[in-house]
């Protein structure tokens, strides 16, 4: 076994270190065995959690699963990747649809009010990348603005509107939802919170004295998402009118950023 000595220079990072005594050059070449006993020699292109690109002394390039390899060859394979960690190229799709959950109508004294609930479905596609092949991404967060403009004279608005965050004229419905797993080029659907948005007039036989029967609605506004992993915003996207382009993010909890 090739002993391993310290060169005295301060500033050799550690993981340069290492590098150097556990002979994990980029380059370097191994005896690799599969789980069947065959033996190749080869060295480490790019490896994922689930599979490892080798390099032939011929140049030919081969891929397969790590779990194919012997468990000396899998520690290995790991190792290497804890010293050549994969950069992503983050990229996905995002569409927006909204719908009606629920509606209501009533007389609240010469006022009629519609009320209404709605939310928004957030479909993304993965399109991201690690290195140049298409990847695998877990662990992201989807955090979510709803905005709305409160108009309707209904009763209930006030506390509907609790948990909501006033937002110069807007209120805002933050919200957030874990993702899990999405692999390359595939969709998940999220469904976010609800939404109030009422609608009032004058009853029938009620007019203000210019004629007037004072209807009022409220403006679902839009949405905007980001999309989180490892405390990172990786990506952003928002749909909606441009009442939304002069608010602040708000925090899932309630705290406004700019």
């Amino acid at each position: 076994m090739k002993k391993c000595t310290t060169i005295g220079r301060l500033g050799v990072l550690a993981s340069a270190f290492f590098f150097l005594c556990h002979g994990l050059h980029a380059q370097e070449t191994r005896e690799f065995t599969n789980s069947a006993g065959a033996k190749i020699s080869a060295s480490i292109l790019s490896a994922t959690e689930k599979d490892v690109t080798l390099k032939l002394a011929d140049a030919r390039e081969i891929t397969g699963g790590i779990n194919f390899f012997s468990k000396d060859d899998q520690e290995y394979i790991s190792k290497w990747r804890e010293l050549h960690p994969v950069e992503y190229s983050y990229d996905f799709k995002v569409n927006f649809t909204r719908d009606r959950t629920k509606r209501n109508k009533r007389s609240e004294g010469s006022t009629v009010v519609v009320y209404e609930d709605w939310r928004y479905k957030v479909k993304i596609e993965n399109r991201s990348k690690a290195g140049i092949d298409g990847a695998e991404i877990s662990g992201i967060e989807l955090q979510y603005n709803l905005v709305k403009t409160a108009r309707a004279n209904a009763r209930e608005a006030r506390d509907q509107h609790q948990g909501m965050v006033s937002n110069r004229q807007n209120l805002i419905r933050a919200g957030k939802s874990e993702i899990g797993k999405i692999g390359y080029l595939k969709e998940i659907e999220m469904v976010t919170e609800t939404v109030p948005i009422n609608e009032s007039e004058l009853a029938p036989g009620w007019y203000y004295a210019d004629g007037s029967k004072d209807e009022k609605r409220d403006d679902l506004e839009g949405i905007e998402v980001r999309l989180v992993k490892d405390g990172k915003v990786i990506f952003e996207a928002k749909s909606g009118s441009k009442n939304m382009e002069s608010g602040k993010w708000v925090e899932p909890g309630g705290s406004t950023r700019g």
